[in-house]
């Protein structure tokens, strides 16, 4: 899909946003993880609203760990990751500091899962 504006398409975001901080309200590690894969999808669908990713490949990870899932967890920490470097590099930062702390959070979260905690 191209940048043009779709109403349908941002109200779908709407909604999966709402029902993700639901989720992550209420602890409902699988729907955190259901949902966010959801609004990943609609990120590649939808460029023109600007889904950060990243945000929701972490908590993907997050409910991964709470689940006691560490290979699943390791893949989605890394991904976002790849996501929070990918938008560094794009240059599209606020000061040149802009998410290097969770880069580093999420690298000492993958170093501890890849030791057995």
């Amino acid at each position: 899909m191209d940048d043009d504006w779709n109403d349908a398409l941002f109200e779908q975001w709407q909604e999966l946003r709402k029902s993700h901080k639901e989720a992550k309200r209420a602890k409902d590690h699988r729907v955190v993880i259901k949902i966010g894969a959801e609004i990943i999808e609609l990120a590649g669908r939808a460029p023109f609203i600007g889904i950060f990713v990243a945000v929701f490949q972490k908590d993907a990870g997050d409910a991964y760990v709470k689940l006691d899932d560490a290979p699943a967890a390791i893949v989605h920490y890394g991904q976002a990751i790849k996501s929070f470097e990918a938008h560094r590099a794009s240059g599209n930062l606020r000061t040149p500091d802009d998410f290097l702390a969770d880069i580093e959070k999420l690298q000492k979260k993958l170093a501890k899962l890849k030791n057995g905690k």
